[in-house]
C-alpha cells in the first residue's frame, strides 16, 4: 500500500504530488502521455505538461539515522543479582543509572546500559561483568551476563521501583526505550544438568548404534557431532603427549651430555694427577740418587785421608 500526498502550494502556485514516505518503492510515474486516458487526465488542469510522463525517483539513505534521547524520565534501570553464597541465597536490588544525553546509535546506548549496570554491581560489591548488545538484523537488544558469577539475573521491569506509573512505579524505567513491555520481568538462569555429563567415545558410538537403529536423523547427527568432538579431543591429547615426551627427549640428552662431559673432565683430571705424581716421584729419586752419589764420594774421600794419615 502506497500512502501519496498530493497537495497545493500557493507561494509557487503549482500542485505537488509525492510518495508518504512509507511504501518500499524507488520510483513513481505520472503517465501522463503513454496512460490509457492522454486525451481525459488531469495534467493540464494540475499544471503538468501531458504531452510527456514524468517519472519521480525516491532516494533513501544507506544507513538509518538514530537519535534515542535518554533523559529523567527513562535513564533508570531496575535489576537484581541473585548468588549462592555460604550462609544461603543472596539477592541484591539495584538500579543503574544510564548517563543522559542523545544517543547516535543502538550500539552506543548498549555499550552505555551495559557500563552503568557494572558500575552499580561494583558499587554493590559483586563485580558482575555484563553484556549488552544490539542486533541489526532482529532490531533487538540483548542483556545477559557475561559469565557464571550469578544463579539469577532479574530484570525488573513489571516489580522495579521505576516501572511504569500505571503499575505503581516512578515511570523513569528505560525498559520501553529497549523495546522491553513491562507485562513481566526477564530472568535469566543458567542452565544445568541432573547427571554427570558424559561425552566418552564408546558412549558416542551405542548412542549412534541406537539412533541408526531407529532411524533418528537428529540423533544421528548429535552423535556424528559429538565423534567429532571426541576426535579432536583424542588428537589434543596426542599432541599433548607428543609434546610431553619431546621434551623428555631434550632433557635426557642434555643430562646424557652434562654426564659425559663431567666424566671427561674428571677423567683428564685424574691423568694430570698421575702425571704430576710420576713426575714428583721421578724428582723425589733423582733427589735420592744425587744426595747417595755424594755421600758415596764423601766416604770414598775420608777413607783416602785416613789412610794417608796412618802411612805417616
Amino acid at each position: 500500500k502506497v500512502d501519496y500526498h498530493v497537495f497545493y502550494d500557493q507561494t509557487e502556485d503549482e500542485f505537488i504530488i509525492k510518495e508518504g514516505g512509507h511504501a518500499d518503492i524507488a520510483s513513481f510515474t505520472m503517465n501522463w502521455q503513454s496512460g490509457d486516458h492522454t486525451n481525459f487526465n488531469a495534467a493540464q488542469n494540475l499544471g503538468f505538461d501531458k504531452t510527456h510522463d514524468h517519472k519521480t525517483k525516491i532516494s533513501y539513505s544507506d544507513e538509518s539515522i538514530v537519535n534515542i534521547t535518554i533523559d529523567n524520565t527513562n535513564n533508570k534501570l531496575d535489576f537484581t543479582e541473585v548468588t549462592t553464597v555460604e550462609k544461603g541465597l543472596r539477592s541484591s536490588e539495584l538500579t543503574a543509572m544510564i548517563e543522559q544525553k542523545t544517543y547516535k546509535s543502538h550500539a552506543q546506548l548498549a555499550e552505555e546500559v551495559e557500563k552503568a549496570m557494572e558500575a552499580a554491581s561494583l558499587k554493590n560489591g559483586e563485580r558482575i561483568d555484563y553484556s549488552v548488545s544490539w542486533d541489526d538484523y532482529t532490531q533487538k537488544f540483548t542483556i545477559k551476563e557475561n559469565g557464571m558469577a550469578l544463579d539469577e539475573l532479574h530484570l525488573q521491569w513489571q516489580t522495579g521501583k521505576n516501572r511504569p506509573q500505571d503499575l505503581g512505579g516512578t515511570g523513569q524505567s528505560i525498559g520501553d526505550t529497549l523495546g522491553f513491555d513491562a507485562d513481566a520481568d526477564d530472568v535469566e538462569s543458567p542452565q544445568q544438568g541432573n547427571e554427570k555429563a558424559d561425552w566418552g567415545i564408546f558412549t558416542s558410538l551405542l548412542d549412534l548404534k541406537e539412533y541408526l537403529s531407529a532411524n533418528d536423523r537428529d540423533g544421528i547427527e548429535r552423535s556424528i557431532n559429538r565423534l567429532d568432538t571426541n576426535r579432536d579431543q583424542m588428537t589434543s591429547r596426542i599432541a599433548d603427549s607428543g609434546m610431553k615426551y619431546g621434551r623428555l627427549l631434550v632433557r635426557e640428552s642434555i643430562t646424557k651430555e652434562v654426564s659425559l662431559g663431567m666424566t671427561e673432565r674428571k677423567s683428564s683430571i685424574e691423568d694430570a694427577d698421575i702425571i704430576e705424581s710420576i713426575m714428583k716421584l721421578k724428582s723425589m729419586s733423582t733427589a735420592y740418587e744425587a744426595a747417595l752419589a755424594s755421600t758415596t764420594r764423601k766416604n770414598s774421600n775420608w777413607r783416602r785421608y785416613c789412610c794417608q794419615c796412618s802411612w805417616h
